[in-house]
């Protein structure tokens, strides 16, 4: 465990890289223009990381996969060439009130089997959607504000089976909520206003 607060962690290969059963607490670390990821959670670890800025990395802003359960609060993913944040594997964890905007693809992505909360996050002008849904994701995914994105403001694509209650998904370019494939879920009390 520990803390890692306000460093610089710049142009490497990862900025922070959290792996195996490690559940630190990461606080106002800057990881900018690192080669694949800012902030990478493997294996089973946990945590939380808050009010971090991962922005203009290589690949994503902040990565969760395996079995990795942290809890995201308050970061600022900007502007990476893929997500903001990305979630892959088999659980998830938690992201709240995190800003997930301008970035290459998705504001936020859930892959694979994961499962995360996602609450009060801001998924604004990425360059596909503002959230996805792919494969056999599940989880829950309330009051985010999808707004502005290239395509769907939150879009569920595979097998995937999210819950998505009360969230805004307006000025998209394509869908505010869309559902493909083999998809389904529960869609409740959002609110759809002048998508394309």
């Amino acid at each position: 465990s520990g803390v890692a607060r306000q460093n610089q962690c710049n142009k490497n290969k990862f900025g922070i890289s959290i792996i195996q059963q490690a559940q630190p607490i990461l606080e106002s670390n800057h990881c900018l223009e690192n080669g694949h990821t800012g902030i990478v959670y493997n294996d089973t670890a946990s945590g939380f990381a808050r009010q971090n800025t991962c922005n203009l990395n290589a690949v994503n802003g902040i990565g969760v996969d395996d079995q990795a359960q942290p809890q995201l609060e308050r970061n600022i993913c900007q502007k990476n060439r893929s997500c903001g944040i990305i979630f892959s594997g088999t659980l998830g964890g938690k992201a709240f009130e995190n800003t997930c905007n301008q970035n290459g693809q998705y504001g936020i992505g859930i892959m694979d089997r994961s499962q995360p909360v996602l609450q009060e996050n801001s998924c604004q002008e990425n360059k596909y959607d503002g959230i996805c849904y792919q494969d056999n994701a599940l989880g829950t995914a309330r009051k985010n504000s999808c707004i502005g994105n290239d395509r769907d403001g939150i879009s569920v694509t595979g097998q995937a089976q999210p819950a998505l209650e009360g969230n805004i998904c307006q000025d998209n370019k394509a869908d505010g909520i869309a559902f493909w494939g083999d998809s389904a879920g529960v869609v409740r009390a959002n609110i759809c206003n002048r998508n394309s």
